[in-house]
């Protein structure tokens, strides 16, 4: 079992300490950690790079002397962070400017790929549906739902002033899949989940997708049939909290036919 370094006891003299945060053990967390994704999980969990600056803080106050030293432990850390979880999604990381702060793009990384991963992905498919009503709507001809009877589409109508969002919300299989042939960049995932301008820019100068993340690791995984219902009750959720009705009773009723695939 490993055992992380941010849980060192504190008894441990900074030789010992220091000699914790080498690569292959960086690479054994982060990789447990991706290796072990669940997606029926919507709790944020902790960020591990937050927990390793707070202990790399403790041990600047503590041991002064071996400040640059612990700088360059520091350094290393989150470029193995950065590197790994880059060498995972295929991204490029950029080494030519060397005024990105590391610790910076490996907390972000974390929480992006994998302590926040689901909540994120949930928030992209959602704010995609509600940016682009409308034209997925028509694309996929949904107007024809509009006076079904079946479960999912009383259930939107009661639920949406707007019946786009229950016709769309009735039909979610057939929007995601349609969604999933669409031309999506990395860059456009980030700008739906930060809304912080300077954060956008530091990410789009550190990163570089070398090849479709989107598809790769978005739509792929919403393939799985173990999968695609929990996503899809998850959006449905999402949805209905932002444009709809978020009463017990209706999150009680979506929650009972939200698994359903068609």
């Amino acid at each position: 079992m490993i055992t992380p370094p941010y849980e060192i006891s504190n008894e441990f003299n900074l030789t010992e300490i220091l000699a914790h945060f080498d690569s292959n053990y960086i690479f054994d967390i982060i990789n447990d950690k991706l290796e072990n994704l669940e997606y029926n999980n919507i709790l944020e969990e902790p960020n591990v790079v937050a927990s390793f600056e707070e202990n790399f803080k403790i041990m600047n106050e503590n041991f002064p002397g071996d400040s640059a030293n612990i700088r360059a432990i520091r350094e290393q850390v989150y470029l193995d962070i950065i590197h790994t979880l880059c060498d995972h999604f295929n991204l490029e990381f950029n080494e030519e400017d060397d005024t990105i702060d590391k610790y910076t793009l490996a907390f972000y990384m974390y929480d992006f790929f994998i302590s926040n991963r689901n909540n994120i992905m949930i928030n992209f498919y959602t704010s995609f549906i509600i940016n682009n009503k409308d034209s997925l709507t028509r694309i996929l001809n949904l107007d024809e739902y509009r006076k079904s009877r079946d479960t999912a589409a009383v259930y939107g109508k009661r639920i949406y002033d707007d019946q786009g969002y229950g016709v769309i919300s009735a039909n979610m299989v057939k929007v995601i899949n349609n969604i999933s042939t669409m031309e999506i960049t990395l860059f456009n995932i980030f700008q739906s989940t930060y809304t912080n301008p300077e954060i956008l820019s530091f990410l789009d100068n550190a990163l570089a997708d070398k090849g479709d993340f989107f598809k790769d690791f978005y739509c792929e995984v919403l393939e799985r049939p173990d999968v695609l219902p929990i996503i899809i009750t998850n959006i449905r959720l999402a949805l209905q909290k932002i444009v709809g009705d978020i009463s017990q009773s209706s999150i009680h009723e979506l929650m009972s036919y939200g698994g359903e695939l068609d």
